[in-house]
Order: C-alpha cells, then structure tokens, then sequence
C-alpha cells in the first residue's frame, strides 16, 4: 500500500544497531530477532529476518593510548589534547587493524567557531579550518615516534611530540 490507510502486503524494517562490544552486538541481534518472531506471530504473519554486522567495535589499546597523548599534549599542549568523556558509538574500519596489533584511534577537531567553521564530522555543513593541517601532520608523525618508542622500549626518533620545526624538519 502507499497511502496510510492502505494494508500492505509486505513490511520492511531497516536500520542500524550499534555497540561497544560483540557481546553487546549478539545480545542486540538476538533481541530483535525475538521482537520481530513475537510480532510476527501476534499478527499472525511470516517474517524473514537479516542482519549484516557493520564495523566491529574500536577498542584502543591502553598503553598506546597513553604514549599517544604524551606525545600529543607535548606537541599541542595539555589545554588542547583531551580523552573522550565517553565511548563514540561511531563506527570505522580501523577497528579491523586494532583487532589485529595494538595502536589507538584519534579525533583531530576542526572547528574554528572564529573562522564560522563550527559543524562536526558529518554534518551536511562540515568544513575544515585547514590552518589545523600542519597540526595534524605534526600529530602522525608525533604518534608514529610514540609508539615506536613504546614498542622498542627507547627514544626512536628524537622526542616523540617534538614538532617538526623543533627537529629541525622541513617546516617553514
């Protein structure tokens, strides 16, 4: 049927079920299956059901972490390196690598509300303030030597979070 008062013949439902865990992601599947077996069977009706598992949950590594913030807040500063308050319910396929060696997924902020650039990822209005890109760079490169030094137990490359200029580098 097309119109509201118009019973159709056939009923889809779609959406999207997101997690911070596989538990939690088997509990949700299994959940809706169930509601939609008892709905099916209140209304007398057969129902197919289909599920197709999104990205895995992003799950950082805690030493990573730790090493990537360091390096960070000596680049940019205590001030502007903050942790997420709260778990992101975003889904990202660099969950496939973090399930495979340890490392950690970061946010770059790219707002500049002085600039009027004040919308999020994803936003049909999304901008970059690309004045941050040097930033950023600074950043993988402040990361790669963190983690590096992590993993070798040493400094690998000068001063993890040491920006590129202070290295003697190739910025201007």
């Amino acid at each position: 049927g097309s119109a509201f008062n118009i019973i159709p013949e056939r009923a889809a439902f779609k959406g999207t079920a997101r997690s911070l865990g596989e538990k939690e992601r088997e509990l949700a599947k299994r959940g809706l299956r169930r509601l939609c077996e008892g709905s099916a069977m209140a209304m007398g009706v057969d129902f197919e059901f289909e599920w197709t598992d999104g990205y895995p949950s992003l799950v950082n590594d805690a030493a990573s972490v730790e090493a990537c913030m360091a390096g960070a807040q000596r680049l940019l500063g205590t001030g502007r390196v903050k942790m997420l308050s709260a778990p992101s319910m975003g889904g990202e396929d660099f969950a496939y690598y973090l399930q495979k060696i340890p490392g950690c997924f970061w946010f770059m902020n790219s707002q500049n509300p002085e600039r009027g650039i004040r919308y999020p990822n994803h936003h049909p209005r999304f901008d970059v303030d690309e004045a941050l890109l040097d930033d950023v760079a600074d950043l993988h490169i402040a990361s790669a030597a963190a983690l590096a030094d992590l993993v070798i137990g040493r400094p690998a490359i000068g001063a993890a979070g040491q920006r590129a200029d202070q290295r003697g580098g190739l910025k201007q």
